[in-house]
């Protein structure tokens, strides 16, 4: 009971941390890593209170951390449409440059 209890309370420290400092890659393993855990739960013993509360508590940070990963989502959309919006200025200011550089001796 007490190494389960370690287990998830561990999960849950990782995920928030990772989520904080937006670590996006180490998010996608500690969520493949709940997933395997909350997997291998269901065929095991019951869970007692304590472990049942750790659940609860990892769940609470998982639903942080999807939050967290939809509004970067969304900051990124936006940012990508900015640019394309933006890519025909860009594109000549490149272009422009790029004909002094080549006008050089």
């Amino acid at each position: 009971m007490a190494k389960r209890l370690d287990v998830l309370a561990a999960l849950a420290t990782r995920l928030r941390a990772a989520t904080a400092a937006r670590q996006w890659v180490a998010v996608g393993r500690i969520d493949s890593d709940v997933a395997a855990l909350l997997a291998g739960l269901h065929k095991g013993c019951p869970l007692s209170g304590a472990e049942q509360q750790a659940v609860d508590a990892l769940a609470a940070v998982h639903r942080m951390a999807r939050e967290s990963c939809a509004e970067e989502a969304a900051r990124l959309e936006r940012r990508l449409t900015e640019m394309c919006a933006h890519r025909d200025g860009w594109m000549a200011y490149a272009m422009a440059e790029y004909d002094l550089w080549e006008q050089r001796p």
